[in-house]
């Protein structure tokens, strides 16, 4: 087993095999660890820091929910990130999973 991945695999050893072997491991390099928080895009999926990305925040007004922008990422709530990309910022408009998540603010 010189593989590293698998040694790191094989020593999960509270998981069934078949999950050890399905688990998805991502190695990144020690100059990306410890950059800060981390936060995921609603459209791509994709990780990236916080501070690289948009944030939205549920608000009720009355009975109605909306999102408002929140420009210095600091307001109470349910937060929605997307990436800065102009197709992620076209496909978060159309986005209404936020509807689900919200119902409880």
């Amino acid at each position: 087993m010189s593989n590293p991945l698998l040694r790191i695999l094989n020593s999960l050893p509270n998981l069934p095999r078949k999950q050890r072997l399905r688990t998805k491991i991502i190695l990144r390099p020690e100059s990306e660890m410890g950059q800060g928080p981390e936060r995921t895009c609603v459209v791509c999926r994709r990780k990236l820091p916080k501070d690289q990305l948009v944030r939205h925040v549920c608000h009720k007004d009355g009975q109605e929910r909306k999102l408002i922008l929140d420009e210095n990422k600091t307001m109470p709530g349910r937060g929605f990130y997307h990436c800065r990309e102009s197709i992620c910022s076209r496909r978060f408009a159309k986005y209404s999973g936020w509807r689900t998540k919200c119902k409880g603010d």
